[in-house]
């Protein structure tokens, strides 16, 4: 092997294959028990998650649709440290180089001993993956900070502890989902040992049953005849319930996939009303995400015949004037007028990312409860979009669901441009939140113009804006934020009036006088994403005043 510490290279903010987060296959397990130490588990096989050495054997083709690797030579590969995220085995300077500072955390695999490898993480380095590690610990830190500063047991501090709890939860969905196994379990432990403090408090109660609801229900006849009907019974169907979902599903996913499934449903529900709902409750704030069974998922056959009629003959929905584009993509979603309100809808196979899937639509089913007060939908479709992003990617840490494609054409034009700008400097690969915040930075259009769009007129800028606009008032804009967000749902319900009626209820939760609300939210909003980028991972909250941040109540 070469001298690994001689090796001196620039990442792209694009997807080129050094800033991506590959998994690498091995012929079968006894070879892939030489790399035992290495290995972590994704979808039910195990792999090696690691980022290529440059120069070191694995390459990729022009348009990046093909992997290629030495069949007869060695393959270096940067591998993940599974208890600390935060050791990455090289650094980036000032000047977007890095360097090699760990030859330990390099492993040389035979051509002979790969059956194929997989992008894994696309808008992940191992870099990025330690950074966000340290931002979501120093997100916990603050919360812990929070909870202190209040009289033990009191209610304010019990609230808060949930919050820790669930910040926590995160973390470790985060740490277990991509490629930390040993750091995931020790964060297991600590949040059994903090759940110890509030085991009888009645938020902590609240959330336990919600997760140890989930049961199997018996399949509808229904279901089963229409069924046989349009497949012969190739198809069938298992169901199971929580207290807020019911997962319909091929029964080759698996009662125990599905089970999964439904947990990390009512995690997100759970985590989603303790950061945006107890902290407020008030008379003019009140819970608008139901006690019940509300969100209908179903996980159906990758069939287009099929998959248009479950939803005409099972499901009695229509397809309507954009039929034929809605038939193109994997999933719908639908507001009903009868219990439960919300169907998500999806063609799977065996490739499909579930957990990806479930936490997207949850998230949009939250949107729609928690601002818009019902579940009709909303008419700000960006905040749908932008909520499903948000908990994709703070449950689960990446997001595979989108109403558009972030294709690798949009992103080499993307970065091609930005080199332009900056006089051809490239930019360290810092993950997918900084992909998304520089994307809106550069083109993201205005709040009140984005409000306007419809699906499908939003774009990947428009998502990119969407979600990281989001994030900035779940994170500084605190009972204000929320509140400004209910209100453009209200106000979106009358068109012609919505943006002159949202800027003055703007101005007055906001405060903000002699200047237009919606131009100084979006200079807020830039500072943060701005500041989001900053290379050195050591991100907090900020308590910015009353009405903002994290502490604000």
């Amino acid at each position: 092997m070469r001298t690994l510490l001689a090796l001196l290279a620039l990442f792209a903010l694009s997807s080129t294959l050094e800033a991506q987060v590959l998994k690498i296959h091995f012929t079968d397990e006894r070879t892939a028990g030489r790399y035992k130490k290495h290995l972590v588990t994704i979808d039910g096989q195990r792999v090696l998650v690691g980022e290529p050495v440059p120069g070191g054997g694995i390459s990729r083709n022009e348009d990046g649709s093909k992997i290629s690797y030495r069949g007869q030579l060695a393959n270096e590969v940067f591998v993940a440290n599974r208890r600390d995220p935060s050791s990455v085995p090289y650094k980036i300077t000032s000047r977007g180089e890095w360097v090699v500072t760990s030859r330990r955390s390099v492993v040389s695999i035979p051509g002979k001993h790969i059956s194929r490898i997989a992008v894994f993480l696309p808008d992940h380095s191992l870099y990025s993956l330690g950074r966000e590690y340290l931002n979501r610990k120093g997100q916990i830190d603050e919360l812990i900070e929070l909870r202190d500063g209040h009289a033990k047991a009191s209610r304010d501090w019990f609230l808060t502890h949930q919050r820790v709890i669930n910040a926590m939860e995160r973390l470790q969905r985060f740490l277990a989902s991509t490629a930390f196994p040993d750091a995931a379990e020790d964060m297991q432990k600590e949040m059994k040992r903090q759940r110890k403090v509030v085991a009888g408090e009645a938020v902590a109660q609240r959330a336990k049953k919600a997760k140890d609801s989930v049961r199997k229900v018996e399949t509808p006849e229904r279901l089963v005849r229409i069924s046989k009907e349009i497949g012969g019974g190739q198809w069938p169907f298992s169901v199971q319930e929580s207290q807020h979902v019911r997962l319909i599903y091929l029964d080759w996913i698996g009662d125990g996939r599905a089970e999964e499934l439904l947990r990390l449903s009512e995690t997100a529900i759970e985590g989603f009303k303790s950061d945006f709902v107890d902290p407020y409750l008030d008379e003019h704030y009140d819970d608008h995400i139901p006690e019940g069974l509300y969100h209908e998922i179903f996980l159906g056959p990758d069939d287009g015949k099929a998959y248009e009629l479950f939803w005409i003959k099972y499901f009695n929905q229509q397809w309507g004037p954009h039929k034929e584009k809605r038939l193109d993509v994997t999933g719908q979603i639908a507001h009903r007028g009868m219990a439960p309100c919300i169907l998500s809808y999806c063609k799977v196979s065996d490739k499909t990312d579930f957990e990806g899937y479930v936490a997207h639509q949850i998230g949009r089913g939250l949107a729609t409860y928690h601002y818009g007060g019902n579940g009709r939908g909303l008419n700000t479709e960006w905040l749908e979009h932008a909520v499903a992003y948000w908990v994709s990617l703070e449950f689960l840490g990446r997001n595979s669901v989108t109403p558009v494609a972030f294709d690798e054409e949009k992103r080499a034009r993307y970065v091609s441009e930005r080199r332009k700008r900056t006089g051809g400097a490239k930019t360290p690969m810092l993950g997918t939140r900084d992909y998304f915040n520089s994307l809106a930075l550069e083109y993201g259009v205005r709040i009140e113009l984005l409000a306007k769009k419809n699906t499908f007129e939003i774009d990947d800028v428009d998502l990119a804006k969407a979600w990281s606009y989001y994030d900035y008032l779940a994170r500084m804009e605190g009972k204000d934020g929320q509140l400004w967000l209910r209100a453009g749902a209200l106000r979106a319900r009358q068109p012609k009036s919505f943006l002159a009626e949202w800027r003055g209820d703007s101005g007055q939760i906001f405060g903000i006088e002699d200047a237009d609300p919606f131009r100084v939210l979006d200079e807020r909003w830039r500072q943060f994403a701005e500041r989001e980028q900053d290379s050195s991972g050591e991100f907090r909250l900020k308590s910015l005043g009353p009405g903002q941040g994290i502490a604000a109540r």
